[in-house]
């Protein structure tokens, strides 16, 4: 009988153990893809490098960034959990790091979550208006027919720089707070440090996602030097979802005059057969003469399965003054 309590005691113990112990999933993707564009003299922003930048040319290369990451969870009780995110992105077609100063430039943080409260994270992270840009892109920010970061950003994404320009979609030394999804409304806050010569950056966005109908606001600033807004919707009526985006950026380096950028986007999603359709168009304009920018993209992603999918996209940017450039793109992509 003792021998039998002892046995259950242990057994029980192993159990308690087990529940603890952090649950860790390894996850990425794998993108490659041929592309082409004639010799316009636009920018037409696109996929992972500078497409629209180099005159007529023919690329292997990948339609989004190819990425290996790690995913962790512990459950600690009482209705709390500690996690820990690491997201390392390279180059497909040539196996090279696609940042050599960030191994891990996905993302890189930790986190604890509670069931009544939300989620506190720590580390490097996009910033909250990211969510709420790539919700309005069809093309996710992907292939050269993306708009998030370079047009619904609205100029504000800048090269990183020690002075303290804004360092793009994501950033270091961030502290945030994810709220609870209160019946489809949702909100995001998160402060980077400024560290050195950095500025302290601030953002947050506010969702409202429930059946057919996302809705958002967010903003991004850092120290009044650069600050962008964007709100936006989108319905999805089943056969179509339309979408559209607003976006107002002020932006300054060092002691440079403000620029101030407007972009409007308006797109739309539509199942068709075992794919999906995609299609936008944007309108991108700076203060200053000849450089707004008007830039339509189309489409179609078709899914071999929930994770392998075949693509082919249709780029073609006009800026003033200059002369149209068109791209192309077709690959495969799979997710693991």
């Amino acid at each position: 009988m003792q021998k039998t309590l002892v046995a259950a005691a242990l057994l029980a113990g192993f159990a308690a153990t087990a529940a603890a112990q952090s649950s860790v999933t390894v996850y990425g993707r794998v993108d490659v893809g041929i592309s082409y564009q004639n010799d316009g003299t636009s920018t037409l922003a696109g996929g992972n490098g500078a497409v629209g930048s180099a005159g007529k040319r023919w690329d292997v290369r990948q339609g989004s960034t190819s990425r290996l990451g790690f995913r962790g969870t512990e459950d600690l009780g009482d209705g709390l959990k500690a996690g820990f995110l690491l997201e390392h992105r390279f180059q497909s077609d040539t196996g090279a790091v696609n940042n050599a100063s960030a191994f891990w430039e996905g993302r890189s943080l930790v986190e604890l979550s509670s069931k009544t409260l939300g989620t506190v994270y720590a580390g490097r992270e996009y910033v909250p208006l990211y969510f709420s840009a790539d919700a309005l892109d069809p093309f996710g920010g992907d292939t050269v027919g993306k708009f998030r970061d370079d047009f619904e950003f609205a100029g504000y994404r800048v090269t990183p720089s020690a002075t303290g320009t804004v360092e793009g979609v994501r950033s270091n030394n961030t502290v945030g707070f994810k709220t609870l999804n209160y019946s489809g409304f949702a909100a995001q806050v998160a402060v980077a440090a400024g560290e050195g010569a950095r500025k302290r950056d601030t953002g947050i966005n506010a969702v409202y996602a429930a059946g057919p109908v996302y809705a958002t606001l967010a903003y991004d600033g850092r120290d009044g030097d650069n600050n962008v807004y964007l709100v936006g919707g989108a319905y999805d009526f089943g056969v179509v979802k339309p979408m559209v985006s607003y976006s107002r950026a002020e932006s300054r380096t060092g002691a440079a005059a403000v620029v101030k950028t407007t972009n409007w986007l308006v797109g739309a999603t539509a199942p068709i057969g075992a794919g999906k359709l995609k299609a936008a168009y944007a309108s991108f304009k700076p203060d200053g003469a000849n450089n707004d920018i008007k830039k339509f993209a189309i489409g179609y992603e078709y899914f071999l399965s929930k994770r392998t999918s075949l693509y082919g996209d249709i780029g073609s940017a006009k800026r003033e003054a200059l002369t149209r450039t068109t791209g192309y793109d077709m690959g495969i992509k799979h997710n693991f």
